[in-house]
């Protein structure tokens, strides 16, 4: 039973990924999967086109870059080149519902990859946790929460943009948070962790454009940083500008070469921005009773749709916030990633607000902020009272007994 106990997580862990995959394999087709599909073949076709000329001399259908913009701006092919090899090999694996054909077995396949990358934020996820509390039975509960979390797990089943873009914002969360803890702790920065950091960050970005709020997020963390340690801007540029050379030129090489329409015209890029802000799909959502459309939505419909699809026990440790802040912030790390994913949780919603951002489908374009409200809430209810934590712990230990 003491093995059992201690490795109960990874027991669910291991599980979960086993159902979860097979799950994924069994779910139905959506339409971004095939809007997804179409958006690889055409950058397929513009990448041969636009390599066929600057190495052969052939000609350059500039055509295709009107369509580009038309269609597919604000989306390039990082996720694709990790899925679309995996979708292949699966398909050719004797797995495959015999009532679909070879292109339904194609996208059915892209199920496991979005799967497998939501699996993954839950590590990440975890990693967060334990720098934060550094409890691991307690980091445990809010993973094994969070993958059972219906809204996210129906998405994870077949969601090829948002489910995607969320784990990896998890993701670049976590290295961020890597990179100014070995600044903390006086420890060398390599360049290879400043270019894996400038990968990663990129690598979102060509999921969707909207990655660049991630920037957002590490100016808070720089931010917080720079106001704990009581130094000045200039003093830190001077002592990391190789990092951050190496950075911002290796953040522009990845983001060009996962957005090929990118290399014949890099100004492309904030073309995509501007028009993904105000990207219009004439559909409405029912909020509370009302039709509510995408240009026209009211500064509530973050809040409201947060506020029902949230567990409960998150949005009670949200409310707790007030109570429980004094007893988090109590050291520099915490006070650098709690409050990273507390001000980040806040000011991109208002700024979308603000903005005017054009959102539909209740939680979708801002899913990739509801891992922090797992982490906001968790974290607030963890340290709001030991005594309940305590009695958890306890019948943790009945349940594994059992």
């Amino acid at each position: 039973m003491k093995i059992l106990k201690k490795k109960f997580f990874s027991i669910f862990l291991t599980f979960y990924l086993v159902v979860g995959c097979f799950a994924s394999l069994n779910t139905g087709i959506s339409f971004d999967e095939y809007h997804e599909e179409k958006n690889w073949r055409f950058h397929v076709k513009l990448t041969k086109n636009l390599t066929n000329y600057l190495l052969f001399n052939e000609n350059y259908d500039s055509s295709l870059e009107k369509k580009y913009e038309i269609n597919y701006l604000g989306y390039g092919v990082g996720f694709q080149i990790v899925s679309q090899p995996i979708q292949f090999l699966i398909t050719k694996l004797p797995i495959n519902n015999p009532s679909i054909n070879d292109y339904g077995a194609h996208l059915t396949a892209k199920h496991l990859v979005v799967f497998l990358f939501f699996f993954l934020s839950g590590i990440f996820l975890y990693l967060i946790l334990m720098k934060i509390i550094n409890d691991k039975i307690f980091s445990s509960f809010t993973v094994i929460l969070y993958l059972l979390y219906p809204y996210l797990f129906g998405q994870s089943l077949f969601s090829p943009k948002d489910v995607p873009f969320m784990s990896v914002w998890v993701l670049c969360t976590l290295v961020s948070f890597n990179f100014f803890e070995k600044i903390l702790e006086k420890k060398n920065i390599k360049n290879i962790n400043t270019l894996v950091f400038s990968l990663i960050t990129a690598y979102l970005i060509s999921i969707r454009i909207a990655g660049i709020l991630i920037f957002i997020q590490y100016l808070i963390t720089f931010l917080i940083f720079i106001l704990s340690q009581r130094i000045s801007f200039t003093t830190f540029i001077k002592k990391f500008y190789s990092s951050i050379a190496i950075f911002f030129i290796f953040l522009l090489l990845f983001i060009f070469l996962f957005y090929p329409p990118f290399w014949s015209n890099p100004l492309l890029f904030f073309s995509a921005i501007e028009q993904m802000s105000k990207y219009f799909n004439d559909v409405c959502t029912n909020t509370l009773g009302s039709c509510m459309h995408p240009k026209n939505l009211p500064p509530t419909y973050i809040p409201i749709w947060l506020s029902v699809k949230l567990p409960l026990i998150i949005i009670f440790g949200i409310l707790l916030l007030p109570f429980t802040e004094k007893k988090i912030f109590i050291n520099t790390k915490k006070n650098i990633f709690f409050g990273t994913i507390l001000i980040t949780s806040i000011l991109i919603p208002l700024i979308l607000i603000l903005r005017k951002v054009h959102l539909y489908d209740e939680l979708r374009q801002v899913m990739f902020l509801i891992p922090m409200y797992f982490i906001i809430g968790s974290i607030s209810f963890f340290v709001f009272s030991k005594k309940n934590f305590l009695y958890s712990r306890i019948y943790y230990d009945r349940f594994i007994y059992f």
